[in-house]
């Protein structure tokens, strides 16, 4: 049982330490490059393919908070946010 509660509070320090990361860390499936100063108002774009839907195109940009999602791109279009 020891084993098994240090086991959880190592995973929940690894969560609560990479939550703190701060802007510099990609976010996951995102843009693979860290967001910080020296690229704010940089656009990534990132394709993923899904075999129900086909092709999706996302669109980020580096944001002083972060990479954030501006559009969803697919065949019928785009939904900026």
């Amino acid at each position: 049982m020891y084993k098994t509660m240090i086991h959880g509070a190592a995973i929940a320090l690894l969560a609560a330490a990479m939550g703190f990361s701060g802007n510099a860390a990609a976010l996951p499936g995102g843009p693979g490059t860290a967001c910080n100063e020296a690229n704010w108002g940089e656009i990534a774009s990132v394709e993923r393919y899904n075999p129900r839907t086909g092709y999706v195109q996302f669109l980020y940009e580096c944001t002083p908070y972060g990479w954030s999602i501006i559009a969803r791109c697919d065949d019928y279009g785009c939904i900026y946010y």
